[in-house]
């Protein structure tokens, strides 16, 4: 079940990366800069937030489990979050 966690943890992660370029390369530069601010702040925020979401399970068995459904479940959202900037309206 770990295993199978981490994979879609990546598989998230992969599909996030290549939508992100995508719609880096369909924006005009002010909203490009704007974008990369945006991705940068998330992505330090992410694990961070995710590791305090499961702390109550750190160091046991399940942890890695919950920790990368948590990072898979937040990198779909920030996916929804860049379409959004794909389609004009970059705020919810």
């Amino acid at each position: 079940m770990n295993a199978c966690a981490v994979r879609d943890f990546q598989a998230a992660d992969i599909q996030l990366n290549i939508r992100y370029g995508e719609v880096m390369n369909g924006l005009p530069q002010g909203q490009r800069t704007a974008l990369r601010q945006q991705q940068r702040g998330w992505l330090k925020s992410r694990d961070a937030r995710c590791k305090t979401a499961v702390r109550d399970s750190e160091g046991g068995s399940v942890w890695p489990l919950i920790f990368h459904v948590c990072l898979e479940k937040a990198t779909r959202a920030r996916t929804a979050e860049i379409e959004r900037w794909a389609t004009g309206n970059p705020t919810p």
